[in-house]
């Protein structure tokens, strides 16, 4: 199994990459952060998206949530079969 590297959905948010990836705002993260009253993030833990944005989800704050960090290298893992499983 790939070892998947747990970020937060807050980093590395504005701009694209050489892969043509979604550009994100910050914005509803720190929307998100703030409502969830950990404006400066919560040690231990990563904001995701409940569903990913290549899985159709949106870049909104009520589409995050905060899960333990070795539990979004699962989800990371399973958004990557969501990739795989993606029409081109």
């Amino acid at each position: 199994m790939r070892a998947y590297e747990a970020t937060s959905v807050c980093e590395n948010v504005t701009g694209s990459d050489k892969f043509g990836r979604i550009i994100r705002s910050k914005a509803p993260c720190k929307q998100f952060e703030q409502m969830t009253g950990f404006p400066k993030g919560r040690t231990g833990y990563v904001v995701i998206y409940r569903k990913a944005l290549e899985c159709g989800g949106e870049n909104a704050s009520e589409n995050m949530q905060w899960v333990p960090v070795e539990m979004a290298k699962q989800v990371l893992h399973d958004i990557h079969k969501c990739n795989q499983a993606a029409p081109n």
